[in-house]
């Protein structure tokens, strides 16, 4: 899981505990287009993967 948060939800995620945030990845973006820039990577990757 990959959530995609604003910048200013940093210190909201660093408070939550370990048992929560295990095995996630979390983007804080500053800008709608690097949200898009972060799906697109991450549709890029699932699609190489689905073809091998």
């Amino acid at each position: 899981m990959r959530p995609l948060f604003p910048a200013q939800n940093r210190r909201d995620v660093d408070d939550l505990s370990t048992e929560v945030t295990r095995g996630m990845k979390f983007y804080f973006v500053e800008h709608i287009s690097e949200v898009l820039a972060i799906a697109l990577r991450s549709a890029n990757s699932k699609s190489k993967a689905a073809k091998n």
